[in-house]
């Protein structure tokens, strides 16, 4: 009698419902990325895709070819770490330097992250590809230096020797000096009395109207 290559085995039956129940998980949080110990509709189903990524080598082609076309990600680490590595890229764009600052909650998990590549760096724990793909966005290994506040109002003040105002905008090339100018105005009541004094002898507006514009920058 010839063997029914086509018969499901129980083992191939339950990794079909599984694999059902993750297209499930997708479709309702838009990825496949299960938290290891997470259960959905009464299936460890974490552990499920945790397995078959430590299982990758022993899957057949028609498991992995399944798995792929749902965007199965297989090497979640390496996953997370362009994920936040794609969210520096962007904070880079918006600031102008990779130096996030654990000041701003927003950006709390991303600071926490950068610090985290530092030490990894140090220890030797980045691969060479993560090393360049940091160097290539001006990523520096050593620890941030704020630039101290003088410093700042120094700028501001060739800035308006330049232009003849104190509202640095987004576009414009220094961004570190629009984004300080900009916490000047949100943190006014954390500076010094002095400090106040000396921006205000700058003309420096405290409070800027929505749509202004500056057209000699």
């Amino acid at each position: 009698m010839k063997k029914d290559n086509n018969k499901q085995t129980l083992f191939d039956i339950q990794w079909n419902e599984k694999y059902k129940l993750l297209i499930d998980f997708k479709n309702e949080y838009k990825h496949c990325n299960v938290p290891d110990k997470t259960t959905y509709k009464g299936c460890e189903l974490g552990r499920w895709v945790t397995r078959q990524r430590a299982r990758k080598t022993k899957l057949s082609p028609d498991r992995i070819t399944k798995l792929n076309s749902i965007n199965f990600v297989w090497n979640i680490f390496e996953f997370v770490w362009m994920k936040n590595y794609k969210d520096l890229k962007n904070y880079k764009n918006k600031f102008g330097h990779c130096n996030v600052s654990k000041g701003n909650e927003r950006y709390l998990s991303l600071a926490n992250w950068v610090i985290k590549q530092r030490q990894y760096f140090k220890k030797g724990k980045l691969s060479k590809k993560q090393i360049k793909n940091l160097e290539n966005i001006g990523f520096t290994w050593e620890k941030y230096k704020r630039t101290p506040w003088c410093e700042n109002l120094q700028k501001l003040e060739t800035f308006k020797a330049k232009f003849g105002h104190c509202n640095v905008t987004k576009s414009y090339k220094d961004k570190p000096l629009g984004n300080w100018v900009s916490i000047q105005r949100r943190d006014k009541h954390k500076l010094s009395i002095e400090q106040i004094k000396k921006l205000d002898k700058l003309e420096f507006n405290w409070i800027l109207k929505s749509g202004r514009k500056h057209l000699n920058i």
